[in-house]
């Protein structure tokens, strides 16, 4: 470690030149060199912001300020530098009167200063910076520091967390990317004057630290590997060309593939359109992949590649590939003895595969991948049917033919072909399935490509081509009269049966061709089946040309027809709404027409859509031939929805003869036998299937059976209700007056009685009526249980000193609590509204246990004091020399005492002791006396 101290004095000057002391500058490596540029401080406690240029010799030790000329940045500190091809950047910081987030840079050699004039987003100072290499440029990447976001300058100033890049490519260009991160992911806490580096084997920056109002000791890193790219590069494509189906191996050259570890990803792209497939790194200059398929994206064009390997991104570097068309399934066929009927069992025979393009051109090449399966029915050892694959062998002839040969026992076989298509999808080919059958006695060389079969093929399929040729032919050309709607279409049909039949007649020709191609290979002669293929393709051919004239020349009629045929439709639009607005006012719309005229309109109505149903398939017919059958649309919406009206409408029709059966079932029940619970759960069920029910609500008949249901709801709580004991005759009375109507209740009167109380109306006061019968039954049963505990009260006797003429009396001490309970519940009585029916009752046992209460309190007082003044007047001889008048007054009051207590024992009921006429004033007299 090198030190240079050039001033033990801080306030004089430098013996040799060097920088002023300072902090918050920046030092950048040039060379054999470092460069200082800017920072604060100063001699002292100066705090000044340079911006002057120092270059330290490292081979001298030797500091020197550089005299720059051009335009040098203002003062500042805090600011980052970086040194780059001979350029030292200063980026961003502060001095006392400004924050920066300008752009310049030093050229060393020239010490020429000058303005990028390339800032990024807001001032800020104290930020982190780490020069990176990239490729195909190097950038500089920016974090944190204190930004001046809202203008305040650096007093303002807020921790930040973004990062910001500048590419340092032919052009400079600053960008903000944008860091995939989740919401739910923790992110770093805005900070300045963290540190940060770069890790190129992982593409990361690596940040630690920092200060945010404290100082931090965390570590973040962030993967910066979509900017930097990879460390590796693509150079060629071997072939340069391929299938657009894929799956073709190449060759990719590069270098640098071994530099990073982990899986090979190549990609094929064009425009929008990219296409992956997996590749293996044999060296550090040679990939192996599979090409991708392409049809429905790239298509056959040019392309680009790129090469990603582990975790690293795509390269930056870019060769090309070209795709081209490769075989398709709906331009393919198959022909030959193997795809025939009646051919010879257990005996090998074949067919060929001819592949296309999609122009419909014969492939060239081969290694096309196709699924076959070659199935033929059999019999499971229980004797039910099943389908056993057969063997087969798919011979490539690597000219876009492909040979099949199998075996086949007698029977039908079902031979599958189909294609893998660029999605690696199997599509069939034209004509898959086939269905060849195989006979035990089948004719000579019957399954040779030169056998009977074949030739009888071609035979029979030309003469269906000529067959379809004639009947088109002489259809199309039927003369038609005006009007003759029919005619018409049975022509129109014609031209439409030629367009549709195109692709299978186009098939058949196409398997022709290729199978007298083969055979004349083969050594047979195709001239003749050539000239019948020539005629009738050129009679199909003069067939749709004369097909196109028919068209035209049937054009006018069949305008002239197709808009009659519009008004036609149209009138009958018009009046099938017309019938649909009339619906709503047939009786199957109002409860009070009746199940039976509700039920026999519907059944009209039904009769009366069949027959415009019949009608309108008519026109249906004719409209669909006339290429618009949406004109029927809305008569088919409206006779669906008068369809759908009359169904929800029978169907809440068929619920109220459901209805009507269950209640019925329940008004027919003798009052005494009427389950209120059991009913009740089964009209709530019952409104459960109606609220089921897709109908109007807002229907007549709906709200009709809606109320009806609704009454039995309101009844059935009602009927449980009136079946309790504690109704009585009163009760009835009661509730007969409140209806109006007439009726005795007993248990032998029918449930249909009491429905015709229309309780349901009166649901209140019945249920008041019933709530009274209630609070009523509670009150005769509360003063009964009073009436019989208080008739056997008793008050305890004890002789007084032993005297058994004296008999102290008192209240047990149960009855004490039991006569505070009866008052208690004697008084709440008195709080019932339904106090009329017992209160003579009431306030008698109110007055008896009041008295009882009294009495058998102050009858205790009396005893007590009696007790204490006899032991002083009758006892106390001493008392009664001192005082004779009191003693000779307390021999009456004795005697009243002993004459109560005596009727005490008398009567002994303590009811009937405590409510005598005068007994309260009698103890109140010996009390006071």
């Amino acid at each position: 470690m090198v030190s240079q101290t050039a001033r033990e004095d801080s306030s004089g000057p430098p013996d040799v030149p060097m920088p002023a002391p300072r902090s918050n500058h920046t030092t950048c490596v040039h060379e054999n060199a470092v460069v200082l540029f800017g920072g604060h401080g100063g001699l002292g406690y100066q705090r000044r912001a340079w911006n002057d240029t120092w270059v330290l010799n490292l081979d001298t030790a030797r500091w020197q300020e550089l005299t720059c000329q051009g335009n040098p940045p203002p003062p500042r500190s805090g600011h980052q530098a970086f040194a780059k091809d001979g350029g030292i950047f200063v980026f961003g910081g502060w001095n006392h009167d400004s924050t920066f987030n300008d752009l310049f840079m030093l050229d060393v050699e020239k010490r020429d200063w000058s303005d990028v004039d390339l800032s990024w987003g807001v001032p800020r100072w104290n930020c982190s910076l780490q020069l990176v290499e990239a490729i195909p440029a190097w950038c500089v990447f920016v974090f944190g520091g204190t930004a001046d976001v809202n203008g305040e300058g650096r007093s303002g100033g807020v921790f930040d967390l973004r990062i910001g890049v500048l590419n340092l490519g032919d052009t400079y260009k600053w960008h903000e990317p944008v860091v995939d991160m989740k919401r739910t992911d923790v992110k770093p806490m805005p900070r300045e004057h963290s540190a940060i580096c770069y890790d190129p084997e992982e593409s990361r920056l690596v940040i630690f630290g920092g200060w945010a109002n404290k100082w931090l000791d965390d570590v973040w890193q962030i993967n910066v590997s979509s900017i930097v790219g990879p460390p590796y590069a693509i150079l060629k494509v071997e072939p340069p060309l391929g299938p657009v189906t894929g799956n073709m191996q190449v060759t990719i050259r590069g270098v640098g593939f071994r530099s990073t570890p982990g899986a090979c990803i190549v990609e094929f792209s064009c425009g929008k359109h990219a296409a992956p497939t997996q590749g293996e790194v044999l060296d550090d200059e040679t990939i192996q992949c599979f090409t991708p398929a392409v049809a429905n994206t790239i298509g056959p064009k040019e392309c680009t590649v790129r090469v990603q390997i582990g975790a690293r991104d795509l390269t930056t570097t870019v060769t090309n590939y070209n795709f081209f068309l490769n075989s398709i399934s709906e331009r393919s066929l198959c022909f030959g003895p193997g795809v025939l009927q009646e051919q010879q069992a257990n005996q090998e025979t074949r067919c060929l595969i001819q592949l296309r393009n999609q122009n419909g051109e014969n492939r060239k090449s081969g290694r096309d991948e196709i699924q076959i399966t070659l199935q033929q029915k059999a019999l499971t050892e229980d004797g039910k049917d099943t389908m056993r694959d057969l063997p087969y062998e798919l011979v490539d002839m690597n000219n876009g033919q492909y040979e099949l040969t199998y075996l086949a026992e007698e029977g039908d076989v079902v031979i599958h072909i189909k294609l893998m298509d660029e999605n690696n999808k199997p599509r069939p080919i034209r004509g898959s399935p086939f269905r060849p059958s195989f006979v035990s006695m089948a004719r000579n060389r019957a399954n040779e490509i030169t056998g009977p079969l074949v030739s009888g093929w071609i035979s029979s399929t030309l003469k269906s081509l000529d067959e379809f040729y004639h009947n088109t032919n002489t259809g199309h050309q039927t003369k038609l009269k005006d009007g003759d709607v029919m005619n018409l279409i049975k022509v129109m049909n014609h031209i439409k049966d030629m367009y549709n039949q195109e692709d299978l007649l186009t098939q058949q020709q196409d398997e022709i061709f290729e199978t007298v191609s083969v055979l004349e290979k083969e050594g047979v002669p195709g001239d003749k089946a050539h000239k019948q293929l020539k005629k009738v393709g050129a009679n199909l051919r003069q067939l749709k040309e004369d097909i196109l004239g028919k068209e035209k020349e049937i054009q006018p009629m069949q305008q002239k027809e197709s808009e009659l045929y519009r008004k036609v439709i149209g009138e009958f639009e018009t009046e099938l709404k017309n019938y649909q607005g009339g619906l709503r006012k047939e009786a199957y719309y109002f409860y009070k027409s009746g199940l039976e005229l509700a039920v026999k309109r519907l059944n009209d109505v039904t009769s009366d859509l069949d027959k415009f149903q019949q009608r309108m398939d008519e026109l249906k017919h004719i409209a669909t031939n006339f290429a618009y059958p949406e004109e029927l649309g809305n008569s088919v919406k409206c006779m669906a929805a008068m369809r759908e009206d009359v169904a929800s409408m029978r169907s809440l029709w068929e619920f109220e003869t459901v209805r009507i059966k269950r209640t019925e079932s329940f008004l027919v029940v003798r009052w005494g036998e009427v389950s209120p619970t059991e009913m009740e759960d089964e009209i709530k069920a019952l409104f459960k299937k109606l609220k089921e029910v897709k109908v109007d609500r807002k229907c007549d008949a709906y709200m009709g059976v809606q109320d009806v249901v609704k009454k039995w709801t309101v009844f059935c709580p009602l009927v449980g209700e009136l079946l309790d004991p504690a109704m009585r005759a009163r009760h009835w009375h009661q509730l007969i007056d409140l209806c109006k109507k007439s009726i005795t209740v007993t248990p032998d009167i029918l449930l249909r009685d009491m429905w015709n109380l229309e309780l349901h109306k009166f649901s209140e006061a019945v249920e008041d009526t019933a709530d009274q019968a209630k609070q009523e039954s509670k009150m005769e049963i509360t003063l009964k249980k009073i009436t019989n505990e208080w008739s056997s009260v008793e008050f305890l006797f004890e002789a007084h000193k032993g005297n058994p003429e004296v008999q102290l009396m008192k209240l047990p001490d149960d009855k004490v609590e039991m006569l505070e309970e009866h008052q208690v519940q004697v008084q709440n009585m008195f709080a019932s509204r339904f106090l009329s029916t017992f209160e003579s009752q009431v306030f008698f046992w109110q007055k008896t246990l009041a008295n009882v209460s009294e009495v058998s309190a102050l009858i205790a007082e009396v005893q007590r004091s009696w007790a204490f003044l006899e032991n002083l007047f009758i006892h106390s001889d001493e008392v009664k020399k001192e005082l004779p008048d009191d003693s000779d007054k307390f021999v009456g009051i004795d005697q009243d005492v002993k004459e109560i207590l005596k009727n005490g024992r008398d009567i002994v009921s303590a009811k009937d002791f405590c409510n005598q006429g005068n007994i309260f004033q009698k103890l109140e007299k010996a009390q006071s006396q």
